[in-house]
């Protein structure tokens, strides 16, 4: 005996074999199904609206041609990267394939070096490669914020720290 809840609904109306009254309960029952649906998603995922100016709405869509997405998920990804002081990638395919190709090049090396190619040189641009994959994903990926990249700046080029305090209290 079938059990769903589709079948226990509806097999009244199959008895009957009114096929009327059967289209009838399947237009119902999809209405009742929908629903509950949408009343268990509501209670799962919370929905906003938004009013925009048209200028506000033009600059969003155009952000977010840029990001090749649509507007609602831009503004969704553009609002949380905000809060969380974090990037929001502009072309995560066109990232992903230069990390591709990054990878093939890091096998391709250590192939060469399983048929006998110099090992050292090849130790070398393994490392390398495995260098430049994670500077890439950094900088494509979660850059430094403006604050983070003087901090670094300054680290690394200690001697120039006073000219890049004065020239941004000139500011």
């Amino acid at each position: 005996m079938k059990t769903s809840p589709y079948y226990i609904y509806m097999a009244p109306f199959f008895e009957s074999g009114n096929a009327q009254l059967i289209e009838q309960a399947k237009k119902d029952y999809r209405k009742m199904y929908k629903r509950e649906w949408k009343k268990v998603k509501r209670k799962a995922v919370k929905e906003i609206t938004l009013a925009l100016s048209s200028n506000e709405y033009k600059e969003i869509k155009e952000a977010s041609e840029k990001h090749h997405t649509k507007v609602s998920p831009f503004i969704k990804k553009a609002s949380i990267a905000y809060i969380r002081k974090v990037f929001i990638v502009p072309n995560e395919t066109a990232i992903e394939k230069i990390i591709q190709i990054l990878k093939m090049m890091y096998i391709s090396t250590e192939n060469y070096i399983e048929e006998g190619g110099n090992d050292i040189l090849g130790k070398k641009i393994l490392s390398q490669l495995d260098m430049w994959e994670k500077e890439i994903r950094v900088a494509l990926i979660n850059p430094l914020s403006f604050e983070q990249f003087v901090k670094k700046y300054i680290e690394e080029h200690r001697e120039e720290k006073q000219h890049l305090l004065t020239l941004l209290n000139t500011l």
